[in-house]
């Protein structure tokens, strides 16, 4: 069994990082699923260590995975929606879901199809309604090179490019994790897939139907390109796609708000 997560192990958590099946996927959790306040879904070039920060500041028991085919999960890929059923199975309460980029579509999906079993959304740096990849950045095969030719390191520091980072766990983990073998080709997979106005206009239309409480959360350098009507939006200064990372604290008070609002209500 992997070593606890040192995120986790503060504020007298109880950590469990095991390897579990999700959607037939080999699934890295870390929290414990069944007692959940709080599940996230990370956002790529990461894995679920980007967590860390915002996790030591949200109240209550959380718990947080990585998706299948990245991070320290093995090649085999799922789509999105079964995925997310397979792992939420083991809570067994109505937990906050947290979205990060591409882990919006994940948290998104799950409560559209069962909103009786979230109490909220946070999404933060929502992909389907900001700037798209450039063209050349949604050829798989194109972007598959480019990252082994840059090397894992330098790719993700250009990633993270223009965010002052609170804390470099997420991005040493994010190196890691791109440096495993095919998780470079499944990164430009998934860029493509993501980047397709199908997707993209498919996930906003699911986040106009949505009937569980929702907040959105942008960057200042990187906003929505579409309108949108759901829920509260909160830009965060001086950041870009990755507010978790270069403002962490902030981003933590927003959700600690968002929970403080459902238990209001």
């Amino acid at each position: 069994m992997p070593a606890a997560s040192p995120g986790t192990a503060a504020r007298g958590r109880s950590p469990i990082d095991r390897v579990s099946t999700s959607g037939g996927s080999r699934t890295f959790v870390t929290g414990d699923l069944d007692r959940a306040d709080t599940v996230f879904f990370h956002g790529m070039p990461l894995d679920s260590e980007s967590w860390g920060e915002i996790e030591r500041s949200v109240d209550g028991p959380s718990a947080r995975a990585d998706h299948p085919g990245h991070g320290r999960n093995g090649r085999l890929t799922a789509d999105p929606l079964p995925w997310t059923e397979a792992l939420m199975k083991d809570t067994s309460g109505t937990p906050l879901l947290v979205g990060h980029s591409i882990g919006c579509e994940y948290a998104l999906r799950f409560a559209h199809a069962h909103p009786g079993r979230v109490r909220g959304l946070v999404l933060i740096a929502p992909f389907f309604i900001q700037q798209p990849a450039p063209g050349f950045l949604r050829i798989p095969r194109l972007v598959s090179l480019l990252i082994g030719a840059m090397g894992a390191r330098k790719f993700v520091a250009k990633a993270l490019a223009g965010e002052t980072l609170q804390e470099t766990t997420s991005s040493e983990s994010a190196v890691a994790s791109v440096s495993r073998p095919g998780k470079r080709q499944r990164f430009a997979y998934e860029l493509a897939r993501v980047s397709k106005s199908k997707i993209r206009a498919e996930l906003h239309n699911i986040l106009s139907e949505l009937t569980v409480p929702v907040v959105l959360i942008t960057g200042e350098s990187d906003p929505l390109v579409v309108d949108c009507t759901a829920g509260g939006i909160h830009v965060v200064a001086g950041s870009g796609h990755y507010p978790l990372l270069s403002n962490a604290s902030e981003t933590a008070s927003i959700i600690q708000a968002m929970e403080g609002r459902i238990d209001k209500d």
